[in-house]
């Protein structure tokens, strides 16, 4: 099912394609299936196996892949030779991967599940394996046949007109992805009756002695704020901030405060001065 997509591994050496996972677990129906059958799948996954490799333009992968079928195998020794021709050449479109192709593969495993299926009693996993299987196939086959008429596009309206006679799609079938992307990674909890209570919460008394020390802090800072008493301007203290306005302008405070020497005065002390200076001047 996974054969041409090379991302998926269902073994556990990252070398390993899964059509070459399929292979030795085909070796083990042998006793289960007809011998004729088997031994065209057996040449198609030693094929196909090769073939997905070259097609996706990894050379050294189907080198490699070739290797394992010599040692892991029984090759014939003419397949081998062709097989070994199609890699250094890197021909993806050789006479023998036309005569051996992946849609053909597909149709002879679903020939295997349908007579297996019919001669046993009936098997979940073997009907839900043939139905992925046809799915597979027909997806293939449509995508094929789209690809051959895409010189004539259809008008938006007839794309969006449904069939009429469309047969509902099984739910095997749908979403059809690799192994390792089944799963999501996302985390849901699941939502509990008692998440929507809210949280009781419970009331400390604060002591009296503690209340006492906070009001007698509180009535001490606002003791030292007010017991500190306003200075009166100087005369020299208002020429100079005169002589800083005409300097730096009005609004530069700070520029002033630091040419000028004045004893703890703030921009803020310098502004509400300068606005008295001014009333004066104008009165």
């Amino acid at each position: 099912m996974d054969g041409e997509n090379l991302e998926v591994r269902y073994d556990h050496v990252s070398r390993i394609t899964p059509l070459m996972s399929a292979l030795p677990i085909w070796e083990s129906l042998q006793e289960v299936s007809d011998s004729d059958l088997h031994a065209k799948i057996k040449t198609l996954l030693i094929v196909q196996s090769v073939a997905v490799c070259v097609k996706k333009g990894h050379s050294k992968l189907a080198n490699e892949t070739l290797q394992w079928l010599e040692k892991e195998t029984e090759l014939p020794a003419k397949l081998q030779g062709k097989l070994t021709t199609i890699v250094s050449k890197k021909d993806a479109y050789d006479q023998l991967l036309m005569n051996f192709t992946f849609d053909q593969l597909l149709e002879n495993i679903d020939t295997f599940l349908k007579t297996f299926s019919q001669g046993r009693s009936s098997v979940f996993l073997f009907e839900a394996a043939l139905k992925v299987v046809q799915a597979r196939h027909e997806r293939s086959e449509k995508t094929s046949s789209e690809q051959d008429g895409s010189e004539r596009t259809p008008s938006s309206t007839e794309s969006n007109k449904p069939e009429e006679n469309e047969e509902p799609v099984d739910p095997l079938v749908l979403n059809i992805r690799p192994k390792r992307k089944l799963f999501s990674k996302q985390i849901h909890d699941v939502w509990k009756p008692e998440t929507a209570k809210k949280e009781r919460t419970t009331r400390k008394r604060t002591s009296i002695y503690k209340i006492s020390r906070r009001s007698s802090v509180c009535s001490d800072l606002q003791s030292n704020v007010t017991s500190q008493p306003r200075r009166k301007w100087t005369a020299e203290e208002d020429r100079k901030l005169k002589a800083g306005v005409r300097k730096y302008g009005e609004g530069k405070w700070r520029m002033i405060l630091n040419d000028f020497e004045f004893d703890n005065r703030t921009g803020v002390n310098l502004k509400d001065r300068w606005r008295i200076l001014k009333k004066i001047e104008d009165y």
